[in-house]
């Protein structure tokens, strides 16, 4: 499918949960966070999809930040769950292992 824009391409491929989550539909990695491929730089690659959101709808990432989930769903790319924090901050935050909610995936 030919998209017009990013932002588009990103909206067509997320569906909105009962939390205000923008859960992506694409291909989504066995830890639970979703993967969009892209050509950047003339070369395809397959890039984290809450990081492409938070580039397009928010702001470029500084040296040393990260995406942080707000909402605690690996597979959200809504930008108003997600914040740009230090390593340090998003370990901090880290829920215990398995405890994470996976946003439901529907092919």
């Amino acid at each position: 499918m030919k998209y017009r824009s990013l932002r588009e391409r990103l909206d067509v491929n997320s569906a909105l949960d009962a939390d205000g989550c923008w859960i992506w539909q694409g291909a989504i990695a066995s830890h639970g966070y979703g993967r969009i491929n892209m050509r950047v730089d003339g070369k395809h690659k397959s890039l984290w999809a809450h990081i492409v959101a938070f580039t397009e709808y928010v702001r470029d990432l500084a040296p040393g930040e990260q995406v942080d989930h707000r909402c605690f769903k690996r597979a959200c790319i809504n930008p108003d769950h997600l914040q740009a924090v230090t390593k340090t901050i998003n370990l901090e935050r880290r829920r215990p292992r398995g405890s994470y909610k996976q946003g439901e995936h529907n092919g």
